[in-house]
C-alpha cells in the first residue's frame, strides 16, 4: 500500500512540504506574536536564495557565451 501511495509525485510533494513546515515549527519553536521576527527571517532567506539563483543564473549565461 505504501509503495503505491509512494508512486504518485504530489502525494510525496504534500508529505515533503508537510514535514518541512513541521521541522521548521520545530526549529524556530515560535510563538504566535513573535509572527513579524518570522516575516524577517523568511524575507532573508528568500533574499539569499534569489541571489543564489541569480548567480547560477550568470554563471550559465557566461558557460553559454
Amino acid at each position: 500500500l505504501g509503495y503505491v501511495l509512494f508512486q504518485d509525485e504530489q502525494f510525496i510533494a504534500f508529505w515533503f512540504q508537510f514535514f518541512l513546515f513541521l521541522s521548521a515549527l520545530c526549529f524556530f519553536k515560535w510563538d504566535i506574536m513573535d509572527a513579524p521576527k518570522i516575516n524577517e527571517i523568511v524575507g532573508e532567506k528568500r533574499q539569499h536564495y534569489l541571489e543564489w539563483i541569480e548567480m547560477i543564473d550568470q554563471l550559465t549565461k557566461s558557460k553559454i557565451k
